[in-house]
């Protein structure tokens, strides 16, 4: 994947509950605008777990046909079992996705073994690079450093891992590893400017829907060698995060999107609108900071 920002894609929905395809065009419209590195589609913050198959490979499909290629197509495909994961892995390299990223299997406890022979499954139906997505905080269980490790020996097209656990430590470790051909990206954003010093150079972030441009300041501060200006950079998205209640409800993301004009849908039930007095807070919040 590309160096830079990769928005975590929301799934707008209408107020019926279908997924909103115009919206979903307006919002693909918007991150291609703004020179995003590429999208992570049908992902947490898509809202994946709300989607019945049929929706998520229509979401897929829609989303890769509108961007064209103007930027990568990361496509989520775990699922709670193992035969649904591999028919989407497939179904998004049949569309030329540009690689796909799984989460393990939640719900059920499971060792490492069966892991293994899990992500092993997917592994085996492609050819397409394959990142894993470690979000304990929601699988419920940990991906393994082992287990990276001797997956990468088996499957030279595992390209990396997105890592959202929160814990800079973990990234540092998983760098260390030292694997060939293998990228970890930082899908934190509290720790974005801690993982380009460490030599992580692409993030996977909610966040980066509303709010791409929070993202390429810490960037291009860092990266120019201008470490005040990142560090500022980097403050003023870590209190924007805590602005977003970051992780918490997916419509704050859609909330912010419509306050910077840009019409991303509703959410799907179980998640919940915003109050009036939640968006009204949301907006003091992101003009104290200026980003409208």
């Amino acid at each position: 994947m590309p160096a830079g920002v990769i928005p975590a894609l929301l799934t707008p929905f209408d107020e019926g509950g279908a997924v909103d395809f115009e919206a979903l065009d307006r919002l693909l419209e918007h991150l291609v605008a703004e020179e995003v590195a590429g999208v992570f589609i049908t992902g947490t913050t898509g809202e994946f777990v709300s989607l019945s198959l049929d929706e998520r490979t229509q979401v897929i499909r829609h989303s890769i046909k509108k961007i064209q290629g103007a930027i990568s197509a990361l496509v989520h495909v775990g699922a709670y079992n193992t035969e649904i994961t591999v028919t989407l892995a497939r179904f998004a390299q049949e569309l030329n996705a540009d690689a796909v990223g799984m989460l393990p299997p939640y719900f059920y406890g499971m060792d490492e073994e069966a892991l293994y022979q899990h992500f092993g499954a997917v592994l085996k139906a492609v050819s397409l690079p394959v990142y894993l997505y470690n979000l304990p905080q929601c699988a419920g269980k940990e991906i393994p450093l082992t287990l990276i490790a001797r997956l990468k020996e088996e499957f030279s097209h595992l390209a990396g891992i997105k890592d959202s656990q929160g814990d800079i430590g973990r990234l540092w470790k998983t760098a260390q590893l030292g694997l060939p051909d293998f990228e970890v990206i930082c899908g934190d954003d509290e720790s974005t400017l801690d993982a380009l010093k460490i030599g992580i150079r692409a993030s996977v972030t909610s966040t980066g829907n509303a709010f791409p441009d929070a993202f390429q300041a810490v960037y291009d501060a860092y990266l120019s060698g201008d470490e005040i200006a990142a560090s500022a950079a980097q403050d003023r998205l870590t209190q924007l995060t805590v602005v977003c209640k970051a992780g918490c409800y997916v419509s704050m993301y859609k909330e912010a999107l419509r306050l910077r004009g840009v019409d991303a849908g509703v959410v799907r039930p179980p998640q919940r609108q915003m109050t009036s007095e939640e968006i009204e807070e949301l907006r003091q919040g992101m003009t104290a900071l200026k980003f409208i």
